[in-house]
């Protein structure tokens, strides 16, 4: 997987929110895969809930979102289990113009000493069941750069993707690399989570470093997470492909509640939902 390389020696990977910041929760494990037959039959009955909560289209209107999720989805962030920052997301407009904003804020000392600085804002603008245009905004201790994603036509008419990076290095001029990435004829699956139909998906767009990320997310254990007000199934996913070493956990009404990644320094970093929940 690519990797940019930040101030302090601390590098930044794809964090899906992202791409995944290189700067813990207790797994249940096998113990709840052999639990009893109420776990089965509240199992059975979240699922039997989400098909009614889903159409079949992956990239809903924002009447869904709001229904599954409220305005707002509010996680703590961790590192290695000690509170480092905080991941929202937004969501405005209404079904024909809408927007969903994501925001993440991480401070810590890396490696004990240096102070770590991450800021990063990404848009979505979405037209009904369309996705239009993506953009980030990613601050590390200063060192700036954005991503950007827009749908477009080719001489003949058809639709295709085009994005990549821009970056803005210390005392450097700026440099800019932007190219066609795939089809546009279908909506192209990014990487803020929210969405469960990522499971599905076999290629994102990684808002950290403008490339298009090859994925494939594999079904691990179901565990017991908490939505911000109560302790629900969620069944875990890794992530396979060019992100790795990232898991993310979804309930079984396909509310995302969790993610996790290992940094190249080994340290854990953790989004732990405090309001994943609608009004």
């Amino acid at each position: 997987m690519t990797s940019v390389q930040g101030s302090g020696g601390v590098k930044a990977k794809g964090l899906i929110v992202s791409s995944r910041i290189t700067i813990g929760g207790v797994l249940l494990a096998g113990s709840v895969l052999a639990s009893s037959n109420s776990l089965r039959a509240e199992t059975n009955n979240d699922r039997a809930v989400a098909q009614q909560l889903l159409p079949q289209n992956s990239f809903h209107s924002l009447s869904h979102w709001r229904r599954l999720y409220g305005d707002q989805l509010s996680f703590e962030v961790t590192r290695n289990g000690k509170p480092a920052g905080s991941y929202q997301v937004n969501f405005s407009g209404n079904d024909n113009n809408w927007k969903v904003e994501s925001r993440m804020a991480l401070d810590f000392k890396a490696f004990l000493f240096f102070p770590y600085r991450f800021r990063y804002l990404g848009i979505e603008q979405w037209q009904g069941h369309q996705l239009t245009r993506f953009t980030s905004r990613i601050d590390r201790n200063g060192e700036l750069s954005e991503t950007f994603l827009t749908r477009s036509q080719d001489a003949n008419g058809l639709p295709f993707w085009r994005g990549g990076l821009r970056q803005s290095p210390k005392g450097k001029p700026a440099r800019e690399s932007v190219k066609p990435l795939t089809n546009g004829s279908h909506n192209l699956a990014l990487s803020n989570h929210y969405n469960h139909s990522i499971i599905q998906q076999n290629q994102l767009f990684n808002s950290l470093s403008g490339a298009l990320n090859q994925i494939q997310l594999k079904k691990e254990d179901l565990e017991r997470v908490s939505d911000g007000r109560e302790e629900v199934l969620a069944t875990r996913y890794r992530y396979t492909g060019d992100l790795k070493d990232t898991w993310v956990w979804y309930a079984h009404d396909r509310r995302w509640l969790r993610m996790r990644f290992i940094a190249d320094d080994g340290s854990s970093i953790q989004l732990n939902c405090q309001r994943c929940y609608p009004d």
